[in-house]
């Protein structure tokens, strides 16, 4: 997945979520209903971890990369 289309995926993600938390902020229907809670605790940490997401996009990147490397060269010594 290139850089481009993570940083789509996760404006995606991080656009829904943040209208989901606003109509659950100010709905008082949605407060009042039993699943409430569950959704809350579903789309607070969405909203959350796709905007450290689209924060630290580069050092994640690198971290990434650096993984692949490592988990290529593991699987050559070990082969």
């Amino acid at each position: 997945m290139s850089n481009k289309q993570l940083r789509n995926m996760l404006r995606i993600v991080h656009l829904v979520a943040g209208v989901m938390l606003i109509a659950f902020v100010y709905s008082d229907a949605l407060q009042s209903s039993a699943s409430f809670i569950t959704l809350m605790r579903v789309v607070v940490p969405v909203v959350g971890i796709s905007g450290i997401g689209m924060w630290q996009q580069a050092t994640l990147s690198r971290l990434r990369r650096q993984w692949a490397a490592n988990a290529d060269r593991t699987s050559a010594e070990a082969g």
